[in-house]
């Protein structure tokens, strides 16, 4: 039996981690019309995710994406938001690490702490963040939240992050006054399922994006030299 976060597989011995990425939207990363492009049913979503579990891949991570590219492949037209997605996965799997993706500016972070504790526990300690401080202005627009500049989407990101951090680790009730939120009396239970807090990602280019996840996160989600420009162009990174 397990005895903390660090002996699930995500923290296993590979250097070299391998998972399935953008399986909740429909085409995945693909562009094609093609009749064998990735089908992106729940039924698709949990066959998928069981073979990957048994085969002893780390991690399912999903693209947050709420605005598809529309056109005739509508690339991500039709897409599972990806708290409930996880919580679904890690009801169906055994070892394998899934991730939801947040936008953390359309999530109130009291809200969401408890959302995520929840699929920790769902899946034994088997949850992980991905954190988004968003790019793109349709989506934004849809939520009624303002884009503001690229660094202050970071600035938000990390406000945000250190409420739900405080929320997962702290056992008493809490003021924040901050310059995004002002909150009163924070606390929540329970905490994630071993105690400790999930384990963190963010995907960022730009140095303002790699200094907030070597900051904050255990991970950094990032593009292959030479690729940025066309990663962007459909609109997978931040």
């Amino acid at each position: 039996m397990l005895q903390n976060r660090d002996e699930t597989r995500i923290y296993n011995k590979n250097k070299f981690k391998l998972g399935l990425f953008g399986m909740n939207c429909s085409g995945g990363l693909s562009l094609t019309k093609a009749p064998e492009r990735w089908d992106a049913s729940w039924d698709n979503n949990v066959a998928a995710a069981k073979l990957a579990d048994a085969a002893g891949l780390e991690f399912l991570l999903p693209i947050g994406r709420w605005h598809g590219y529309q056109g005739e492949s509508d690339t991500q037209g039709t897409t599972f938001e990806t708290l409930t997605w996880a919580c679904g996965l890690l009801a169906s799997t055994k070892d394998i690490t899934t991730f939801g993706t947040l936008h953390v500016a359309f999530v109130n972070p009291v809200f969401a702490a408890k959302q995520m504790v929840t699929a920790d526990h769902i899946g034994h300690g088997r949850f992980g963040l991905n954190v988004v401080s968003g790019w793109n202005p349709i989506e934004f627009g849809m939520m009624g939240v303002a884009l503001g500049d690229h660094d202050g989407r970071y600035d938000y990101s990390e406000e945000w992050l250190t409420i739900v951090k405080r929320i997962w680790s702290e056992d008493q009730p809490f003021d924040f006054d901050g310059h995004h939120y002002k909150l009163k009396a924070v606390m929540a239970k329970p905490k994630p399922w071993w105690g400790s807090r999930p384990i963190l990602v963010s995907a960022g280019n730009s140095k303002t994006g790699s200094d907030f996840a070597a900051r904050n996160a255990d991970c950094l989600f990032t593009t292959v030299p030479g690729k940025h420009e066309e990663l962007q162009r459909i609109g997978t990174y931040e």
